[in-house]
């Protein structure tokens, strides 16, 4: 399992990480820009992760957490204190959601997913 809880710097844009694990190759990427932190991870078969989006970020709040697809289809993951379409999202590979203290965990199988969050103030 990984677990992902960055504390995004607005100066520092990009990160990005690969790692070799028993069960395959974990890549994993972040990108802060124009009010939207985008995660991007592949994770090999037999594998979970949980990704957090902050609360906050430059005085703006969450507003939004987006699964996109690579087909470029968009499905809400959360959105102001409530989720979506849980039947969609199971598809997609969603595993689960929760709304923390100071965060959204968001927690996905084995695949390749690409989450943006938005902030607005």
């Amino acid at each position: 399992m990984v677990r992902h809880s960055p504390g995004v710097i607005p100066e520092l844009k990009a990160v990005s990480l690969e790692r070799q694990t028993p069960f395959g190759q974990v890549s994993f990427a972040w990108s802060y820009s124009n009010a939207k932190f985008k995660q991007e991870l592949t994770l090999p078969v037999g594998t979970t992760a949980t990704v957090h989006a902050p609360h906050s970020i430059e005085g703006r709040r969450l507003h939004s957490v987006v699964h996109v697809e690579s087909s470029g289809e968009r499905t809400m993951v959360w959105s102001n204190g409530g989720s979506s379409d849980f039947e969609r999202l199971g598809l997609a590979g969603v595993v689960s959601t929760q709304h923390g203290v100071d965060e959204v965990q968001v927690t996905v199988g084995s695949g390749t997913y690409r989450l943006e969050s938005e902030y607005r103030f």
